[in-house]
């Protein structure tokens, strides 16, 4: 070997050093960088003998990865719900507040107690129309919260939905760009890692499936199938308020619909069934109470006529109609 070959072999090997130096000093400053991935050099052997950089590779473990946004998107759920059903139930007070509906219900039981035992006694009669009178206020104000619940449930559904579309587009915009560089390059590891990020902001929005291609662009989909991200075109997402529908373009993926091909995890999914499910739910318990108490007290006053209305009405003053008992 001439003195030329040595010389160039040694300098491929400085070279490689130097990238090797290079990369190691990014994998230390970049350690706690969200998104980051550890970098390896690839090295092999060139014509002359000498060694060559073939590529920077990104490590990392794909099952991992998937298994830790799986609990990302569940623990994302679980804590929209509880944040979103805490609004509500704040507004009702705790165990010992007086403006729990079951403290209330209690006074007016114990008032007719006191007046049963003395029903001439003008101070017990206004004693009982006063515990009737806080007993349907705190009913009416734990129907409002509920109702400012609902809105504040919608406008984290638009925010949350608005962030879904945006990451999405920006993983399309990345595959977009992966395709016009080469694999194993700087450049081309830091636009994995970018997409790493995106993918680990997706799983707290929602629980996704993502499938990665030889180019190292992602293919995202629902849980339930749909595909969201394909090559550098992604859809859009909306929700319809009226319904409760959450579509992706024209494809219903609301979560917990039967036969919907959407998310079952993450915030998105946890607001709308907030939305669509847990609220309802709980106007309907507070209806059914409303419900009871205008029926009760219909039936035990015997001084009444038919359809006239008893000690409780609803909010125009009239006797329970059962096609009105939604909101009552």
């Amino acid at each position: 070997m001439g003195i030329t070959g040595a010389l160039a072999i040694s300098r491929s090997g400085l070279a490689s050093v130097e990238k090797w130096a290079e990369v190691t000093s990014a994998n230390i400053a970049n350690a706690d960088r969200a998104g980051y991935a550890r970098k390896s050099v690839l090295r092999q052997t060139d014509i002359v003998g000498g060694v060559e950089i073939s590529g920077i590779r990104r490590e990392s473990d794909v099952a991992l990865d998937r298994m830790h946004r799986i609990e990302v998107s569940r623990e994302a759920r679980q804590e929209a719900i509880g944040s979103g059903a805490a609004l509500y139930t704040s507004e009702l007070g705790g165990p010992e507040s007086v403006r729990q509906l079951h403290t209330r219900i209690t006074d007016l039981e114990s008032a007719f107690t006191q007046l049963s035992g003395a029903p001439e006694q003008n101070a017990r009669q206004s004693a009982v129309l006063m515990a009737a009178e806080s007993l349907s206020r705190e009913l009416n104000t734990a129907s409002r919260a509920l109702g400012e619940t609902r809105t504040v449930i919608e406008q984290r559904i638009d925010a949350s939905i608005a962030e879904l579309n945006n990451t999405v587009s920006k993983i399309a915009d990345l595959n977009a760009k992966i395709t016009s560089v080469e694999p194993g390059p700087q450049q081309h590891a830091t636009l994995t890692d970018e997409i790493s990020l995106l993918l680990d902001g997706l799983a707290d929005l929602a629980d996704t499936r993502v499938l990665f291609d030889n180019a190292g662009r992602a293919a995202v989909y629902t849980a339930g199938g749909t595909p969201i991200v394909e090559g550098d075109s992604s859809r859009s997402f909306s929700f319809e308020h009226a319904t409760g529908t959450l579509l992706a373009d024209d494809i219903d993926v609301t979560p917990g619909r039967v036969d919907s091909r959407g998310f079952s995890e993450g915030s998105v999914a946890g607001n709308v069934a907030l939305f669509n499910d847990t609220l309802p739910r709980m106007q309907l318990q507070l209806d059914e109470l409303a419900r009871g108490l205008i029926v009760g007290f219909e039936a035990s006053d015997a001084s009444l006529t038919p359809g006239s209305p008893g000690l409780f009405t609803d909010a125009g003053g009239g006797a329970f109609d059962p096609l009105a008992l939604d909101g009552l």
